[in-house]
């Protein structure tokens, strides 16, 4: 066993002799350098990595909007041809209202535009403007009516017609015609006939010959309370002496009595006679069970003796106070 070792320990001392003196080890330099290279190569690292990460998320990106394109531009239909639609036209003009009085009643304008050619089973009118309450606007009124130029034929003849009726009972007040002439239909369009800058004055419609009409306004008393359900006013018109009416007026479906109602009475003028006096009279009833809410504290006087037949005030009152 020694001998064994006293030969490894003399094999040991032949081998350094061989290999000579060992060099010296610079401890701080090679600590140096280590410090130097180590931090260089992770970063080359870390840079290879963020490149190559980077890199396939642009290529993935790329990918997915070339995909979405690919299905957007096979799943879209070609857009459908837009529908061709015909512009519509246009009439213009104004409508003079100064050769007529303002009326007492609401009234409203109506310029329509016709097929002055057409037959009875044809379909006359292509358009036509409305304007309400004219009794509170001041004149010459504008007016545009739109139409379909489809619609026209260039062989026939197209008019306007002018109105002015009662907005509760359509009642005709006036009537519009060429400024300085007697036709009631004013030519348009077509045949050389002008579009726009039309002229209509307005002219007091005559009677029908024989009816007539009385008119004014139902003024509710402040003793009146507005009413719970719906209610009717009543206007009758008929002779002094108590005798049957000889015209009324019924406004049905009304919730609220306030502010001032507008009537419209028509009667025969064969049943007036001048030597005998006329007279109206109002009331407000429940429309379900017919109770009397209110009435007129008295008859007012119509039509003859110098009494008026247009302008009429109703003021209605309490049941209590109607009766004293």
């Amino acid at each position: 066993m020694d001998d064994m070792r006293s030969f490894e320990d003399r094999l040991a001392e032949e081998l350094g002799l061989m290999a000579g003196p060992e060099p010296p080890v610079d401890a701080l330099a090679v600590s140096r350098s280590v410090a130097a290279q180590a931090p260089k190569r992770r970063l080359q690292t870390m840079f290879s990595a963020t490149k190559f990460v980077l890199a396939g998320a642009i290529v993935a990106l790329f990918g997915g909007f070339l995909l979405a394109g690919i299905l957007t531009t096979q799943d879209e239909a070609p857009p459908a041809p837009a529908a061709e639609t015909t512009a519509a036209a246009q009439v213009s003009g104004t409508v003079d209202s100064a050769a007529v009085p303002r009326p007492s009643v609401h009234v409203r304008l109506v310029v329509r535009l016709v097929d002055g050619t057409a037959t009875d089973d044809e379909s006359a009118q292509l358009g036509e403007f409305v304007l309400e309450g004219v009794d509170q606007i001041e004149g010459p009124y504008p007016f545009t009516i739109d139409y379909a130029p489809d619609e026209i034929d260039d062989a026939r003849e197209y008019v306007l017609e002018t109105r002015v009726e009662e907005s509760a009972t359509q009642r005709l007040i006036a009537i519009g015609m060429a400024p300085g002439g007697s036709e009631a239909q004013i030519p348009v369009v077509t045949l050389g006939n002008p579009v726009e800058g039309i002229e209509i004055e307005l002219a007091e419609a005559s009677t029908d010959g024989d009816r007539s009409w009385v008119s004014g306004v139902l003024v509710a008393g402040s003793g009146l309370p507005d009413p719970d359900a719906e209610v009717r006013m009543v206007v009758t018109l008929s002779e002094a002496t108590g005798a049957d009416p000889i015209g009324e007026q019924v406004i049905e479906g009304l919730t609220r009595i306030r502010p001032p109602r507008t009537f419209s009475v028509e009667y025969a003028l064969d049943s007036i006679e001048e030597a005998s006096g006329y007279v109206l009279e109002a009331r407000l009833e429940d429309s379900a069970s017919g109770e009397l809410l209110g009435a007129t504290g008295g008859p007012v006087p119509v039509i003859t003796d110098g009494a008026p037949v247009e302008n009429v005030t109703l003021n209605l009152v309490t049941v209590e106070e109607s009766a004293d």
